[in-house]
């Protein structure tokens, strides 16, 4: 099986990955403001507030698995890009 790619076709390939990259890096941005606003709010609830800190002390562990998730992405882009 012989795979041709134009040119053109290989640089739009390209940009797409970069675009891909770009808009991971903005995600990756925002989850990590995320968990910097639920550390932020954790931070200022009373010890004593066992329930509102178990709460945020959840959100923070979801946000932190997301987080690791996106970044497996970011990675495999730049992996893509790299064999370009």
């Amino acid at each position: 099986y012989v795979f041709k790619l134009s040119t053109d076709d290989a640089q739009a390939n390209v940009e797409e990955l970069n675009k891909s990259l770009e808009l991971q890096e903005q995600l990756i941005n925002d989850i990590e403001k995320e968990v910097r606003d639920y550390e932020n709010q954790i931070n200022k609830t009373s010890k004593k507030d066992l329930a509102q800190r178990k709460d945020l002390n959840d959100k923070i562990k979801q946000t932190k698995e997301r987080l690791k998730e996106k970044r497996v992405v970011q990675y495999r882009v730049l992996q893509t890009l790299q064999r370009v």
